[in-house]
């Protein structure tokens, strides 16, 4: 009886130890997968967020801080590309032009003086040295080729106005005045060609015109002479020629409208040449 007594207070012991106990955790709330997988989510976005923030923080401080705090110097001062010695406010272009002008008009004055006091060969040794070191000098390089036709340079004067066309192609007044060295050498072929191209480049200048009918009569091209010809007087016929028209020019084209007649008389009548009338 003692011994069914002690056992039945021993379970009533156990049963009271386990009451006591602390309520374990569900087993489902640790293997449910919805739940572990919103927490390794979250737990990933934190660390992804982490990262960046941390890595957008050292390229700040490695890249922009310097430069952020880097001492500026100022940034330097406009200059112009060519200025005068006397006034830094002229533009290049403008001071380069006014020194050109000036500087041929001075040189020219020079060499003209020269040439009036019978020293031609020192007017023409200054022009060459001038126009050697500024070939710009276009009124001068003029100046050189009319003294080297003086001095019968015939060579040097067509070298000095090629000169010329190289900076000026389209100048009429080079052309026109190859064409006469060339006319003057009979080499008519020549003279056509820069005297054709002078009346293109100066369509309404009388003295290409001029010469062109000139050099084609000589080279006996009788037609195209009449034709130049009456384009010259129909030229220095118009209203705007006849109010400017100097003496030497009227009488320059009363003579021609003479040797057009002369040279349609002599197309009729057959003749072997009309060398031997004046020419204007």
């Amino acid at each position: 009886m003692s011994e069914i007594l002690n056992k039945l207070a021993q379970l009533q012991d156990r049963a009271a130890t386990k009451k006591t106990d602390e309520p374990r955790r569900p087993k489902s709330s640790l293997k449910n997968p919805s739940e572990r997988y919103s927490k390794l989510l979250s737990r990933l976005r934190v660390f992804l967020i982490s990262s960046l923030v941390g890595g957008a923080t050292l390229i700040f401080c490695a890249v922009l801080l310097p430069h952020l705090f880097a001492k500026r110097s100022p940034p330097p001062p406009t200059q112009p590309l060519v200025t005068s010695s006397d006034d830094t406010r002229n533009p290049a272009s403008e001071t380069t032009v006014t020194t050109k002008k000036t500087t041929d008009d001075d040189l020219i004055h020079k060499a003209e003086e020269l040439v009036r006091t019978g020293k031609m060969d020192q007017a023409m040794t200054l022009l060459e040295r001038e126009t050697g070191g500024n070939p710009f000098l276009i009124r001068s390089l003029f100046q050189l080729a009319k003294l080297y036709q003086k001095k019968n340079r015939p060579d040097r004067a067509t070298a000095t106005l090629m000169r010329i066309l190289q900076i000026e192609p389209k100048n009429p007044l080079a052309y026109n005045n190859l064409g006469v060295i060339q006319l003057r050498q009979k080499r008519y072929k020549e003279a056509i060609y820069f005297l054709s191209k002078a009346c293109e480049f100066a369509p309404s200048a009388p003295d290409p015109l001029l010469n062109l009918a000139i050099t084609y009569e000589q080279a006996m091209q009788l037609t195209e002479s009449v034709q130049t010809y009456r384009r010259y007087s129909e030229l220095m016929s118009s209203e705007e020629a006849r109010t400017q028209r100097t003496a030497s020019e009227r009488r320059t084209l009363a003579a021609v409208k003479n040797r057009i007649l002369r040279l349609h008389a002599f197309s009729i009548s057959g003749e072997k040449s009309p060398m031997g009338e004046s020419q204007p």
